[in-house]
């Protein structure tokens, strides 16, 4: 899209087919002007690398660090889908950071060493069980909705609730979380903030000290909150 600027209208300028094997790409981030990444739902790796201009799929990279590595040579897709990861690239490109939707678990990756450091929370790895179709279907909690990485902090939104007891909610269920994370690089949490309500998106202003946030339970979806980073 472009017009994107304060009082244009955006308009669409380009739709990219990607890869066939880049299948259910459900997040992704830029590299360069030439390159975009995506987690690897077929499960063989955990990123898939592609020509921005033309959706080939240029490479794989990492694997997936579940703790049942069997279980990962059986149902490689199954598990990939229950490791549903959100990603985002540092502003200079030399850290990749991604969260899991269904898992407490947070992995960084250093461009230039190679370095990854993986985080694993109190509410533990992805849990998710194995249809007999082949699916990974949620099991446990869900817990991260969004990533984004500045300069200087990790910031990530988050939920934690078990999937039983959203169940037992219906109609009043309010999708997002209400926990914002403010990590290291290095993936330690050095604040945490507790919102009035779930936000399903986050954009983070550090200059302002802004929190932008997409509330998509309501009728006005953008929300902004104030942060203290000092």
């Amino acid at each position: 899209y472009s017009g994107i600027a304060g009082g244009k209208t955006p308009k669409q300028e380009k739709d990219i087919l990607l890869d066939k094997r880049l299948f259910r790409s459900l997040d992704f981030d830029l590299k360069d002007a030439s390159t975009v990444v995506i987690p690897d739902y077929s499960g063989e790796n955990r990123f898939g690398w592609a020509d921005i201009h033309s959706g080939e799929l240029l490479r794989k990279s990492e694997h997936i660090p579940v703790s049942d590595q069997k279980l990962l040579k059986e149902s490689a897709p199954a598990v990939a889908q229950g490791w549903n990861s959100f990603i985002a690239f540092s502003p200079d490109k030399k850290i990749l950071v991604s969260v899991t939707q269904f898992g407490d678990r947070l992995d960084i990756y250093d461009m230039q060493s190679q370095k990854h450091i993986g985080k694993l929370g109190e509410d533990g790895e992805p849990q998710f069980k194995v249809s007999s179709e082949g699916y990974g279907l949620p099991a446990g909690r869900i817990c991260y909705y969004d990533v984004q990485v500045t300069d200087q902090y990790i910031y990530t939104i988050y939920d934690g609730r078990k999937f039983k007891d959203i169940m037992k909610l219906a109609d009043a269920y309010q999708q997002g979380g209400k926990i914002l994370r403010i990590s290291t690089h290095e993936g330690d949490v050095v604040k945490t903030y507790v919102l009035d309500r779930p936000i399903a998106g986050i954009y983070v202003d550090e200059a302002a000290g802004m929190l932008f946030g997409l509330d998509v339970n309501a009728d006005e979806q953008i929300v902004k909150f104030p942060l203290e980073l000092e």
